[in-house]
């Protein structure tokens, strides 16, 4: 009996591991939630900035709309469009 090997603890990439296999599992879950985290705030990131340029071009059209119209009413009342006919 006093030949017996004590039991190895497992290991993981060669270190021991701890006997608490949740910590193990918890620890792998934060790793796995941080990378998520991560992910996403560069994800948002790039949102951000796609949001910023199709701000400046919605801008840029209302703009080329506004002026678009009141050339036009220029243009008609330089035409004689205001001009009332004598009766």
């Amino acid at each position: 009996m006093g030949d017996e090997a004590s039991p190895q603890p497992p290991t993981r990439n060669g270190d021991e591991m701890p006997e608490d296999v949740n910590l193990l599992r918890a620890i792998d879950r934060i790793v796995i939630l941080e990378r998520q985290v991560a992910v996403r705030e560069e994800t948002m990131k790039g949102v951000e900035v796609r949001l910023a340029k199709i701000e400046v071009v919605l801008s840029k059209l209302t703009w080329l709309i506004i002026a678009a119209i009141v050339a036009a009413a220029m243009a008609f009342i330089l035409s004689g469009g205001l001009r009332v006919p004598l009766v």
